[in-house]
């Protein structure tokens, strides 16, 4: 193939490229409009850049690089649930992580705790003044599951919430969702591809979390 042949073939092959990633965005937007009009759901009024300025200090906002909100919504009450993705990796070896994301305002009055079974979200979290507490479904059984832990700040405070009803509930949940309290919010995630019915399960979660800390 001449250099000319060359050029026309890599010319056709960058506007298949663009083609494909116009009707890709075209399809998600198609899909997030959808989604919105189903619930009722409304456009923030903060920008993408505000909200993750809102959860600065939550473990998946610290790693990766390129983080960015792709689409955002405000439900009813204070809760904002956006689809969030970022990269590891450089060059060839470049990797995008797609994330579901729901940060429920409310006035739980607890101090910080992370609850996960993601060892990177663990290790993230760790720090002089972190203390890890293991919890049980059951507040009866001496052995605690695998994999339930919470690193909060304060333990005794910790210890008590998630030996009643609090502790089971989050025993129960999925074991990729993580569940962040952080000053005046809740926040959860879980990987993931923007899907209606999970960002919904992510969404109705959140404020039943929420409500049990306020109990």
């Amino acid at each position: 193939m001449t250099d000319h042949g060359l050029i026309i073939a890599g010319g056709g092959l960058a506007a298949l490229m663009v083609a494909a990633l116009a009707f890709r965005r075209r399809r998600e937007r198609l899909l997030r409009l959808a989604l919105a009009a189903r619930h009722a759901w409304e456009l923030p009024t903060q920008s993408n850049r505000q909200i993750l300025r809102q959860i600065e200090d939550a473990a998946l906002t610290q790693i990766g690089h390129g983080r960015r909100i792709t689409a955002s919504y405000r439900t009813k009450g204070r809760t904002i649930v956006f689809s969030y993705e970022f990269e590891t990796g450089f060059e060839q070896r470049r990797q995008l992580h797609p994330w579901l994301v729901v940060v429920q305002e409310v006035d739980h009055g607890c101090s910080r705790a992370t609850i996960t079974r993601q060892e990177w979200v663990t290790a993230t979290v760790q720090g002089p003044a972190c203390h890890a507490v293991p919890f049980s479904s059951t507040p009866s059984s001496d052995s605690q599951e695998a994999g339930n832990i919470a690193i909060v700040e304060d333990p005794e405070l910790w210890r008590s919430i998630l030996a009643g009803p609090v502790g089971r509930w989050l025993a129960d949940q999925p074991r990729d969702r993580t569940w962040e309290i952080l000053p005046g919010l809740v926040v959860g995630y879980q990987p993931g591809e923007i899907q209606a019915d999970k960002l919904e399960a992510l969404t109705l979660t959140a404020g039943e979390l929420a409500k049990q800390l306020q109990h």
